[in-house]
């Protein structure tokens, strides 16, 4: 998903006038995992039935993705 995110305006240059954010949203996921996405920037969802569970620290700010960064 970083390399995606990394090249996302290269792959949709129809949406260079936007601003994008990461998003990983799991039903199961190890601790190491869970941080990395954070580590990311990443905002990080716990999902289930029903359940919609957003697991962002007190502070987190996420990494937004512009057209003009590489």
């Amino acid at each position: 998903m970083k390399r995606k995110m990394d090249h996302v305006f290269r792959w949709m240059p129809e949406h260079r006038d936007k601003e994008f954010q990461g998003m990983l949203l799991y039903v199961e996921g190890s601790a190491s995992a869970r941080q990395a996405v954070l580590a990311n920037g990443w905002h990080l969802v716990h999902v289930g039935e029903g359940l919609f569970d957003p697991k962002n620290p007190p502070g987190f700010v996420p990494r937004i993705y512009r057209p003009d960064e590489r």
